[in-house]
């Protein structure tokens, strides 16, 4: 998903194995069409939210204050084995000095300015 305001340029993450060289996993990151193409997407802050089992999936905020949720896809065979990556725009909220979620589905974001905010996953 590509917000409409939003461009993707190819971004590059590098996973590795212990027992296998490394292999590289590219993956757009959207961005705002108005954002200088020869600037990257500089990311502050983000955390990882354990699910059931095996699952989980990660947040991260931009400096602009883009959320971006991040899952990766494992090989069945495998657990250790990253196959592909997906990042996808949440939302934008206020720039913050860290992402907190709980298990309860609360997303608790400590703004660097004004009010720290507390929200609720549905």
């Amino acid at each position: 998903y590509v917000h409409e305001t939003m461009s993707a340029p190819p971004q590059s993450v590098t996973s590795t194995n212990p027992n296998k060289k490394a292999t590289k996993i590219i993956c757009a990151i959207p961005r705002r069409k108005l954002h200088p193409a020869h600037k990257g997407v500089l990311v502050t802050t983000i955390t990882v939210h354990r699910q059931k089992k095996s699952k989980f999936f990660a947040l991260a905020q931009s400096e602009l204050g883009d959320v971006y949720k991040i899952t990766l896809t494992l090989d069945p065979s495998d657990k250790t084995v990253v196959r592909g990556m997906i990042v996808s725009l949440l939302d934008t909220l206020p720039p913050g000095n860290a992402l907190n979620i709980s298990k309860s589905g609360m997303l608790f974001l400590p703004a660097e300015f004004g009010n720290h905010v507390l929200y609720q996953f549905e």
